[in-house]
């Protein structure tokens, strides 16, 4: 005798969840007081001028609930304005922040000292110009201020001129990994500034660098990001940095403090720009794998790859040692300072070079000046591996690890990418040492 099983599934639907439409900010906050999980606050398209928006409410994993524009682009907050995201499993889609000024010292911040604010996302955003007419007066555009699994996405950041960083993921003391993610994002035209302080993203900063972020930064784009000499400012540990694209920028991703981070499969173009550098490097534990670099390096300070020197027994807000770091699957095209170690070298200080360092398995085609440049007296303890080079020269006699070949580079049409013809051992195991795919017209990371 056969016995049959029916196993019936039972869809459960919210039919209570509903969407609000608004057209002032106090019914705004008037309906944000009853809204549940799965509810739709819709703002009416027109311009909101000086408004303060806190979005505090708490949806769920399966029934977020959103706060958006009634279509995308057309509801624009101007004048002194801000927004606050406060709770848990919320999402802000569709706003224009344009016209205007920030009202407080963050325009958009997830979080504050007393509620933090966990799985929730800011996507299809923009910021345009945003600026106090006092430019010296600091402001964040978008903070992260603790919290947890929050996330930015598809929004594009132009024309930021005031002091202060553009999106800054603030650590606070003794708190676990947050895990946050920024992806698909356009960060472009980023007003040059004066001294420290007007970086495009921050992650951390040195009070807090030893403790593990865990941010992930991926396929976003920046373009003309001027502000100062760290496009990204890395002061935490164990973040993700991967398939961004770098285009005609003052400055580097630079891993000021913290370490193990992976830095792997970006693009970094100078076209032209004489101050745009790669990667600095400080701190232990990172991973520099599979990027793409053409012609930045322009000098010893902002090469495609640079080695900062330590300070014996540093504080936190100091240099500390590089080491136990790698640099593998690489390619360097036509850049003209390709690896230099030590370029913050001074006389009885950042005396410490780096040590434990592999520099393995990269292309290096066309560097304008002869590699490696170790800056200092000391030697750094860096071992070269595998390499490949054609039409370079090597700055040290007798050096082992690299070895001359035409690797047969020819511009592919469609991504403008130096692409080899032949697979050799600068490519990673089982993987093109550049995929055309993770680029090809720039602006694509963007939606």
């Amino acid at each position: 005798m056969y016995r049959i099983f029916f196993v019936i599934v039972v869809l459960v639907i919210d039919v209570s969840a509903k969407d609000f439409l608004v057209s002032n900010i106090k019914a705004l906050h008037e309906t944000m007081k009853n809204v549940r999980s799965g509810d739709v606050i819709i703002m009416k398209n027109g311009i909101w001028s000086d408004v303060n928006i806190t979005f505090r409410a708490k949806g769920n994993e399966t029934a977020p609930i959103i706060l958006r524009a009634e279509e995308q682009g057309k509801v624009i907050i101007s004048g002194k304005s801000s927004l606050r995201i406060l709770g848990s499993y919320l999402k802000v889609d569709g706003l224009v922040f344009k016209n205007g000024q920030p009202s407080r010292k963050q325009l958009i911040r997830f979080g504050n000292k007393k509620h933090f604010t966990h799985h929730s996302r800011l996507t299809n955003v923009e910021i345009i110009d945003f600026n106090d007419i006092n430019l010296s007066e600091r402001y964040d555009w978008v903070v992260f201020f603790g919290g947890r699994y929050n996330r930015i996405d598809h929004c594009r950041f132009t024309q930021m001129k005031n002091k202060g960083v553009t999106l800054n993921v603030v650590l606070l003391d003794n708190t676990p990994a947050n895990y946050h993610r920024i992806d698909h994002n356009e960060f472009s035209y980023r007003k040059m500034g004066k001294g420290n302080g007007y970086e495009t993203i921050r992650v951390g900063n040195s009070k807090q660098s030893l403790q593990n972020s865990r941010t992930t930064i991926k396929k976003n784009f920046f373009l003309q990001c001027e502000g100062e000499g760290e496009i990204i400012s890395n002061k935490s540990c164990e973040n993700r940095y991967i398939q961004n694209t770098f285009m005609h920028s003052k400055g580097m991703l630079t891993l000021r403090h913290g370490n193990r981070c992976l830095v792997k499969d970006n693009f970094f173009f100078s076209n032209g720009h004489k101050k745009m550098g790669g990667v600095r490097i400080v701190g232990e534990g990172h991973k520099i794998i599979n990027n793409y670099f053409e012609g930045v390096g322009g000098s010893a300070y902002t090469a495609a790859i640079s080695f900062m020197n330590g300070i014996p027994h540093p504080p936190l807000n100091e240099y500390a040692k590089v080491k136990d770091s790698n640099i593998t699957h690489n390619k360097f095209i036509y850049t003209k300072y390709t690896i230099v170690s030590g370029a913050n070298y001074k006389k009885g200080r950042y005396t410490v070079p780096p040590g434990n360092i592999i520099f393995a398995n990269n292309l290096i085609v066309g560097s304008k000046k002869p590699l490696p440049k170790y800056i200092g007296k000391v030697v750094p303890d860096i071992k070269y591996k595998n390499n490949i080079m054609f039409k370079s020269e090597l700055n040290i006699k007798n050096l082992k690890g690299f070895k001359v070949l035409n690797p047969h580079i020819k511009k592919d049409k469609e991504s403008k990418l130096w692409i080899s013809h032949i697979r050799n051992d600068f490519e990673e195991k089982g993987i093109q040492a550049i995929k055309i795919s993770n680029v090809g017209p720039q602006k694509e990371t963007v939606r």
